[in-house]
């Protein structure tokens, strides 16, 4: 594990021991740079965490959103390494990545609108009529 300045992170003990991959590829690049402040970790992280819980609320919104997500990360990392020659197969993992997070969000962005066609196709069309003419 990675120590600053004689003391371990306190990231370190929110993530079980290991710092996020942002820190550690920061730390690539300047050794013993801090990427942002421990309190801007934890409340962004518990900002988002609220965000995803309200508006997530079902299986493959949570999957576009957690993948665009991804992706926004990963093609974030490869930019702010683009200049470190010596990094270039995690640059080059970083952005294959995130192509592949970017697919994956349009994937489920893609079920979740057959979904939402499914449901309303089955509301208002010849099986609905009867239905309601069997019921009535």
């Amino acid at each position: 594990m990675s120590v600053v300045h004689g003391r371990r992170p306190d990231y370190c003990v929110l993530t079980g021991g290991t710092p996020p991959l942002a820190v550690e590829h920061r730390r690539l690049v300047r050794p013993g740079a801090v990427l942002f402040p421990t309190h801007v970790f934890v409340i962004t992280s518990a900002f988002m965490a609220l965000i995803g819980a309200f508006v997530l609320t079902q299986l493959n919104l949570l999957g576009a959103g957690q993948h665009f997500v991804m992706a926004v990360l990963l093609a974030t990392g490869a930019i702010a390494l683009k200049r470190k020659r010596a990094v270039t197969w995690l640059i080059a993992g970083l952005a294959i990545r995130a192509l592949l997070a970017l697919v994956e969000a349009v994937a489920y962005t893609a079920q979740l609108q057959s979904a939402d066609r499914r449901m309303y196709r089955t509301k208002s069309g010849p099986r609905a009529a009867a239905t309601a003419t069997a019921t009535a």
